[in-house]
């Protein structure tokens, strides 16, 4: 919304004009709320927001329609009332916008405000943990998601370490969040059973978007109130068509297999579906090599389809499909993870490169930098840290490694003539229903590049983006660049490491337009012959593999669009073989449930040339 409404080609569709007017409006909406300000300023600028609405004048035509207790239900009254609590309370403190959406939302939750039907004198609402509800005839419970029973979380400012240490000086403090969410499970258990006549609980299939989960209520449920069946010779839990061709499918494998010599079981649900007019086609399935399970699309495409997703597949279509599919993860329960330490630099680096262009020197963004640092630190997902000496000189030791990764892109950029145009960007590519986001995109004029960090190793062999275990980048390029021309897609090394002698560190990894033109854009003091200290290639002399021509580049990232493509379709197909690229079952975790014994897929090495001539040979098809 900062830049200009474009003329020409670009808006003639539209009504410029209004563009142009909704563009002011949303300026004028967006300066109400800064970065950073007290209390006041943003109470000032939800005012400004409801004003440049029409929030009164929206409210007003609702209430016209509505009689009684309905019209105090639809008044906006009460954030008026929320907004002079919070500039009582904390007006001088300051607040990023982020800190104080949270407080505002806190606030707005905390109102409770219910409608209960005119003619239901009877009916009684609660909340399931926090209220105690008397006996009644008929009870629902909605909403009974996997956030039920609640769980709190220790996000307190006051450590476990430091409860404990004030207990040795005889000051106790309770309740611990374990006897919290003890009473909370226990309060909920005593609510379901408070019925005399029947009992309905419901789990939405979606909320917020994203797909929930069953409450292990359900289950003690099920168990408590639910007869056992009279008899194993029928699998009662499969009572739709789907499901119950699934397990005949299992256990006719089982069967097969050896690992079962009971067929009853299998014959009964061959029977029951049988009796439904299903025989002939399970009868069908049961006879078929089935190396698809058409069913597994469901699953495979029912969120966001992302590179990440892409590149699962490609490394093992089976573990991919139960990590990214079924959704498989296991449990942790350490205090601060290794991969939280590789987000904490993410973090640090993201925030800061939105700013790098208000950064006058280097010495500016490393202040900023360490600034941000100390802030995350006192978050509850890192502030446990503080607990020990270990966790402190961690602590410190993040610090440090953030200061000096953001300090080096800050170079880079700065040694360039590209400027950061988007961080966290959402990209998509409506061709392959695909969605994700870059962390930073770059440009120069017409000229595009996309920049991944990563905290860990970096692979960005070509044989990778051959294999389609590496698409994202190129995918991410295409997308940005629609409007453009490709430059590069890099990594960049967001982490220190022990270098070899003459290695330059933080030097970006990746594929890029080797275009003297386009060469000079990326490192500004590059001279002929010589390699830049910014990424991987130079100026002159014979040209990098990975550094192509302005027309093998876009060929070369084109590939990355037939693969996906071909990807997508067997997905939908039902492609869930545990086929594994080689080294991917080293450290995988799902042996026990693929029993995969066969020998890996693995390709010998490839030049880019060789991928841009195989997306032009399918081109010209």
């Amino acid at each position: 919304v900062q830049r200009e409404i474009k003329e020409g080609e670009a808006v003639k569709k539209y009504d410029r004009a209004e563009l142009v007017a909704c563009r002011e409006k949303m300026l004028s909406v967006l300066s109400a709320f800064p970065r950073r300000g007290t209390g006041k300023t943003f109470s000032a600028g939800v005012r400004t927001l409801y004003k440049a609405v029409g929030g009164e004048k929206i409210t007003d035509s609702l209430i016209e329609g509505a009689e009684g207790a309905e019209k105090q239900f639809l008044s906006l009254e009460p954030l008026e009332g929320v907004l002079a609590e919070i500039e009582a309370v904390a007006g001088e403190r300051t607040y990023t916008a982020r800190e104080f959406a949270s407080v505002l939302r806190s606030g707005l939750e905390a109102l409770k405000i219910s409608m209960i039907p005119q003619y239901a004198d009877a009916l009684f609402v609660g909340d399931a943990t926090e209220s105690r509800i008397g006996r009644s005839r008929v009870l629902f419970c909605a909403g009974l998601t996997e956030e039920l029973p609640v769980a709190a979380k220790d996000t307190a400012v006051v450590t476990d370490g430091e409860i404990a240490r004030l207990g040795q000086l005889r000051v106790d403090i309770e309740p611990a969040i374990a006897q919290v969410n003890a009473r909370a499970r226990e309060m909920l258990a005593l609510n379901v059973c408070s019925f005399t006549e029947a009992l309905y609980l419901s789990c939405p299939d979606r909320k917020g978007g994203a797909e929930t989960a069953r409450s292990e209520l359900f289950y003690y449920v099920e168990k408590t109130y639910l007869p056992a069946p009279m008899s194993e010779v029928f699998p009662y839990d499969c009572g739709a068509r789907g499901p119950a061709e699934l397990r005949a499918l299992g256990l006719h494998d089982a069967f097969t297999e050896g690992r079962e010599s009971d067929t009853v079981r299998c014959s009964s649900v061959v029977a029951a579906l049988d009796g439904l007019g299903e025989g002939e086609r399970l009868h069908r399935l049961l006879s078929e090599k089935r190396e698809k399970v058409p069913l597994a699309s469901g699953l495979w495409f029912r969120g966001e389809f992302s590179p990440t997703l892409l590149e699962s597949y490609f490394a093992c279509p089976f573990a991919g499909f139960a990590m990214r599919g079924l959704r498989l993860e296991e449990r942790e329960e350490r205090p601060v993870l290794d991969t939280d330490t590789g987000s904490f630099v993410h973090a640090v680096l993201e925030q800061c490169a939105a700013r790098f262009s208000e950064f006058s020197s280097e010495e500016e963004c490393r202040a900023a930098a360490k600034e941000r640092a100390e802030e995350l630190l006192q978050t509850p997902r890192f502030s446990a840290l503080a607990d020990t000496k270990a966790g402190a000189y961690a602590a410190e030791r993040l610090i440090r490694e953030s200061v000096s990764v953001t300090a080096a892109s800050y170079r880079q950029l700065t040694g360039s003539k590209f400027r950061v145009n988007e961080t966290e960007e959402t990209l998509t590519l409506p061709e392959l229903s695909l969605r994700g986001k870059a962390d930073r995109v770059d440009v120069s004029g017409e000229y595009v590049r996309v920049i991944d960090y990563k905290t860990g190793s970096i692979d960005d062999a070509p044989v990778s983006y051959y294999t389609g275990r590496k698409l994202q980048l190129q995918l991410y390029l295409l997308a940005a660049s629609r409007e453009g021309k490709p430059a590069g897609a890099f990594y960049f090394p967001a982490a220190e490491s022990f270098l070899g002698e003459g290695e330059e560190p933080f030097r970006m990894k990746g594929f890029y337009c080797g275009d003297g033109e386009v060469v000079s854009l990326f490192d500004t003091s590059l001279k002929e012959g010589e390699k830049s200290a910014y990424f991987e290639g130079g100026l002159g002399g014979r040209k990098a593999d990975k550094g192509m021509s302005a027309g093998d580049f876009s060929d070369f990232l084109s590939y990355a669009t037939l693969v996906s493509a071909q990807a997508e379709k067997e997905m939908e197909e039902g492609v869930i073989l545990p086929t594994p690229y080689e080294g991917a079952c080293a450290y995988c975790k799902l042996g026990g449930m693929c029993g995969f014994t066969g020998t890996p897929r693995k390709e010998k090495g490839i030049k880019c040339a060789a991928i841009a001539e195989i997306a032009r040979g399918e081109g010209r098809k």
